[in-house]
């Protein structure tokens, strides 16, 4: 199975499969997908500040670890979640039919 990552998953496969449900695990699994929408942007700055950062951020008396690091780690873990949870909505057939293979874009 591919790996999931935060740039993988194809929304819009997604948000089709969930719409076509038409039910109450149609509406959570849209409401899953917008917060994974917010959130795949928020990693996306989040990263690009790692990355234009240091590692260590310092203060007048002190250093410590660069408090994007953390915050980038539980939006990471948590968006992982996101994507299982999304993934448990969707129909049975369609776990096998739509699984997280077929959900995930194919240039990455």
């Amino acid at each position: 199975m591919t790996k999931v990552n935060v740039k993988t998953i194809d929304f819009k496969k997604l948000e089709k499969a969930f719409t076509e449900m038409d039910n109450e695990k149609g509406e959570a699994g849209l409401s899953i997908l917008e917060e994974m929408k917010f959130q795949k942007k928020t990693l996306s700055k989040m990263r690009e500040d790692i990355e234009n950062s240091s590692l260590i951020a310092e203060y007048s008396n002190y250093k410590r670890s660069n408090p994007v690091i953390a915050g980038y780690n539980a939006m990471i873990n948590n968006y992982s979640k996101l994507v299982k949870q999304a993934i448990e909505l969707l129909p049975n057939e369609n776990q096998t039919e739509v699984n997280v293979d077929d959900l995930l874009n194919e240039e990455y």
